[in-house]
């Protein structure tokens, strides 16, 4: 269960501050969203202004947040070039409930999610980001995380290969077939219906 600590509950309740989602996505560069109209600055980071929602919460039986999605309504230059030009799944990300004062400081903040990229989903209009639970990690023993999606970066000549005129692939197969380029697709496309099947190795029992 998330407790509230008892410093950020007062300061909910004080007319003169207003609260907010922070986003931490923790690339070589790393970079920071806050979902209001203006730049705020958190332990020397600063968390640029950034439209976006939460989608799909997931909780466990224990009220911890399994899975969530953020979408990102509309997709700026910098996140639209991060998405296009490498592959952000497996990377680790954070969400934060904050509490801001009316001077944009941040008066306290409570760690809602901590996690990974697990499904990232852009055209060129919205850009939407799965991040899964760092718990669902435990069993991984292979450097190679097999996933739905195309691993290749979009228009590379040595992996991709597409050279047409397209702008953007969000990394599906359907993408990848409508742009003719399904030759060079580097997925388990099949994956989803197989998770949740059961497999047997030998006989199949009666």
């Amino acid at each position: 269960m998330i407790t509230i600590p008892p410093e950020l509950a007062t300061e909910l309740s004080s007319e003169i501050s207003f609260t907010c989602y922070m986003f931490d996505l923790e690339l070589s560069t790393p970079i920071y969203y806050v979902n209001i109209d203006e730049d705020i600055w958190y332990n020397n980071n600063k968390y640029r202004a950034f439209p976006f929602n939460l989608n799909n919460v997931d909780l466990s039986l224990g009220d911890s947040v399994q899975s969530i999605t953020i979408d990102f309504d509309t997709v700026g230059l910098e996140l639209a070039s991060i998405v296009l030009n490498q592959d952000i799944r497996g990377t680790n990300s954070g969400l934060w409930f904050a509490a801001i004062d009316n001077n944009l400081n941040v008066i306290g903040r409570l760690n809602l999610f901590y996690g990974f990229v697990s499904e990232v989903e852009f055209d060129d209009k919205k850009l939407q980001l799965t991040l899964m639970d760092e718990m669902s990690r435990w069993k991984d023993q292979t450097v190679n995380v097999h996933s739905p999606t195309c691993i290749w970066r979009f228009k590379d000549p040595n992996t991709c290969k597409y050279n047409g005129t397209e702008t953007w692939c969000d990394k599906t197969y359907e993408r990848c077939s409508y742009l003719g380029n399904t030759l060079h697709f580097r997925g388990f496309r099949f994956l989803p219906e197989l998770q949740e099947k059961e497999i047997w190795w030998g006989r199949v029992p009666k």
